[in-house]
């Protein structure tokens, strides 16, 4: 299999191809941006949701003591992420 060949442009004489590159390059770049951000958020919000299922909880049932696995459960995390995500909110 023979390797491809590498074109390299004359940055003056093809300057509508450089252009064309860099729009392409920024349009990707901001597309990969934009749907990082929008996971990032899905996860924060889904936490936040979890987070306030756990208080929620706590305030309909003060007069008890609770577990970090019983808290953890009601939030679906395991008992280290919960310790981890919750002292982070509570802070």
């Amino acid at each position: 299999m023979k390797s491809p060949k590498l074109i390299f442009l004359n940055k003056e004489k093809h300057r509508k191809y450089f252009i064309l590159i860099s729009v392409l390059y920024l349009h990707c770049t901001y597309y990969i941006l934009k749907r990082t951000m929008k996971i990032k958020s899905n996860v924060e919000n889904e936490y936040v949701r979890r987070i306030n299922l756990v208080l929620d909880y706590i305030e309909n049932n003060i007069e008890k003591q609770f577990t970090l696995e019983e808290l953890a459960s009601v939030a679906c995390f395991s008992k280290y992420h919960f310790n981890r995500i919750f002292r982070t909110a509570m802070s």
